[in-house]
């Protein structure tokens, strides 16, 4: 007997007495009955656990690392200033590699003014001597 997935398993019970013109048992259409309404619930479970991570509304387990600024430097390098807690990290990021360029004693403000952008505060920070 050759295997079946579970898939062709599912087709033909149910469309293998119905096609043969046989009635079906009620054990095998109450089973299938049952086996539909498992997967709705779990698809609608699926569908709605997607929803909540999309809409911010859950919590990510990050906790409170954010990133602050990001500058590219080059094709798929950046320079990166996240926060965790309340210390603040300049990192470098590219392809395969993340390595910690400074750690800021004094966190950058953040209202700060956007006139200079990250760039500018970057140079004023390094300038200041903040940076090992």
């Amino acid at each position: 007997m050759k295997e079946r997935t579970w898939g062709t398993a599912l087709v033909g019970l149910a469309s293998g007495p119905a096609l043969a013109g046989e009635g079906v048992g009620p054990g095998a259409a109450e089973s299938l009955s049952v086996l539909m309404a498992l997967l709705l619930v779990l698809a609608l479970i699926l569908g709605l656990a997607w929803l909540l991570r999309r809409s911010g509304l859950v919590a990510s387990r990050a906790g409170s690392l954010q990133v602050l600024a990001s500058l590219p430097l080059g094709g798929r390098e950046r320079a990166v200033l996240v926060q965790l807690g309340e210390e603040q990290w300049l990192l470098g990021v590219a392809p395969g590699s993340v390595r910690m360029l400074a750690r800021l004693d004094r966190p950058l403000p953040e209202d700060a003014p956007e006139t200079g952008g990250f760039a500018l505060r970057l140079r004023q920070r390094l300038a200041e001597g903040d940076a090992p």
